[in-house]
């Protein structure tokens, strides 16, 4: 909650703004250097936001949130594209190509606002800045469906070695701790409530496991953006049809639990995962 208020607040906000168009210009700078198409004329057009910003009501939190969007993209951007620049695969070349067209159709929408007669009067009403505060969610809405298609991407491809290493060894002890802990919550209100659950139905509570490296991909980046198309709708104010179920179907012993536990397992370790609840042959 913003606690600043008059010429304090203004100024937090101004500089909070500062830092925002800072964060637009990197990113568009380091889109061009490391040659993604479009990019870099995509992040360009999302710069008009900041006047608008800075004519509404929008407070400083909702502009520090939407700059450590930017800074998350940057560093994507930078590091993991930059590297494989020469090789990007078709598949990540459609997770930049919706991005970009989600910024561009943002800066068409600022664009036509612009068009708006007493402008100026809208953006400091009510309706104004709840607009602008749009603006700002759609932008953070698709970096985080962006983000979240190249989690499932790097989670697939890493290498067996990464997945035994000491930080990962430590991060999933961390995981497992707190869901223990989650479980132990969970039964003291079942037993307090009356319900019967059982936990050998959860993905991890037996020895499973994951896809190895640079297999199954196909299945399972199909299944990511199914997924990531979930999280974004239901993070969306727009109500639109989606398939509610994925039916993973095969023969006995074709890696169908494995696919599932695989995914159940990255979306737990990036706090999506709902439920899960599996069963066995025997």
């Amino acid at each position: 909650m913003n606690m600043l208020k008059g010429p304090k607040a203004t100024e937090a906000k101004s500089l909070a703004l500062g830092i925002l168009q800072t964060c637009l210009t990197v990113l568009k700078d380091v889109a061009t250097d490391v040659g993604v198409p479009g990019l870099g004329s995509a992040v360009g057009g999302l710069s008009t936001i900041i006047d608008m910003i800075q004519a509404t009501s929008a407070n400083t939190e909702r502009v520090n949130s939407l700059t450590e969007y930017i800074k998350n993209l940057t560093t994507v951007v930078e590091s993991p594209l930059s590297q494989c620049r020469a090789d990007v695969s078709p598949a990540m070349n459609d997770r930049i190509h919706r991005l970009i067209s989600a910024f561009i159709l943002v800066a068409k929408d600022m664009q036509v606002m612009k068009q708006r007669s007493s402008l100026k009067r809208f953006l400091g009403s009510k309706d104004g800045a709840g607009e602008i505060i749009g603006f700002m969610e759609r932008i953070e809405r698709s970096i985080r469906v962006f983000m979240i298609e190249g989690m499932f991407a790097i989670e697939f491809v890493s290498n067996d070695h990464a997945r035994l290493s000491k930080e990962s060894s430590q991060r999933i002890e961390a995981k497992l701790n707190e869901i223990h802990g989650a479980i132990q919550r969970l039964s003291i209100q079942s037993q307090r409530e009356g319900f019967r659950y059982t936990t050998k139905a959860q993905y991890n509570s037996l020895h499973r496991t994951a896809c190895l490296a640079s297999t199954r991909s196909e299945i399972l980046d199909r299944m990511g953006g199914w997924i990531s198309e979930r999280v974004q709708i239901s993070q969306s104010s727009i109500r639109r049809s989606c398939t509610e179920i994925f039916w993973l179907n095969g023969f006995a012993g074709t890696g169908k639990t494995t696919i599932a536990y695989t995914v159940a397992d990255v979306c737990q370790r990036w706090n999506i995962l709902g439920a899960s609840f599996f069963l066995l042959s025997r």
